[in-house]
């Protein structure tokens, strides 16, 4: 498809799908918000649509007084993960301040999961608007057909909530006639939808993201889908 020297670009970032794949190796975030000038020369805007970080917290805490784990929880936001080894090293030998194994295993892993989420929405922000949504909680009761006892299952929706927000922002700019063509860095196949509904508008959506996660037909309904396989020495930090 041939790009117009005057098309305006959107590009639109699902960043839990894209820091969900990158393993192999990291984003540059300038590197990654550049692919939109493949599409047209001026861009209107750049969004990465993401979650709150959800709080380090413990349910059921054991053997822990409310005023220690208010301390501690000060300790993982302020300081991050070392912070939290620091501190529980200091009480090692505190009997009195005793936390099971369990426990410290939970706080050690919401502590990484945190500060790795701030640190990716700090090099985001950099060079993206951050679009940032609460998860929210889920709960379901049913009736075991065994010992008829009734149970509760206890969730968080977390990854629905970016893709449907990113979608309607897409979708509403295109009618609003804010871009010409959308720049989508998402593999999941929720977007085909979308961009089928963006396109009947009259709009171009380029997808880029990697290759083997990437929605078949959501890469087939694509004006273009571009792999980073064929840009990581462009968009590789």
């Amino acid at each position: 498809m041939a790009i117009c020297s005057k098309d305006r670009v959107a590009v639109f970032v699902d960043g839990p799908n894209l820091t969900a794949h990158q393993t192999d190796f990291r984003i540059d975030m300038a590197g990654l918000k550049n692919l939109a000038f493949k599409y047209g020369p001026d861009i209107v805007s750049a969004s990465w649509y993401d979650l709150i970080p959800e709080s380090p917290e413990v349910s059921n805490i054991k053997h822990i007084p409310k005023s220690r784990y208010r301390h501690i929880l000060r300790v993982i936001k302020n300081k991050g993960s070392q912070g939290l080894e620091s501190f529980l090293a200091s009480c090692k030998n505190d009997r009195n301040q005793t936390m099971t194994q369990d426990t410290l295993y939970i706080l050690r892993r919401k502590a990484k999961r945190y500060w790795d989420k701030k640190e990716s929405q700090r090099l985001a922000e950099e060079h993206f608007k951050l679009v940032l949504e609460s998860s929210t909680s889920f709960s379901h009761s049913y009736t075991c057909p065994f010992c008829r006892k009734i149970h509760t299952l206890r969730g968080r929706a977390e990854k629905g909530i970016t893709d449907l927000k990113l979608s309607i922002d897409m979708l509403v700019l295109a009618a609003q006639d804010k871009y010409d063509n959308a720049l989508l860095i998402a593999g999941d196949g929720h977007y085909v939808h979308a961009v089928r509904a963006v396109q009947s508008l009259g709009k171009s959506v380029f997808v880029s993201f990697f290759d083997n996660p990437t929605n078949y037909e959501l890469a087939q309904i694509a004006d273009e889908f571009l792999s980073f396989s064929k840009v990581i020495h462009e968009i590789e930090a």
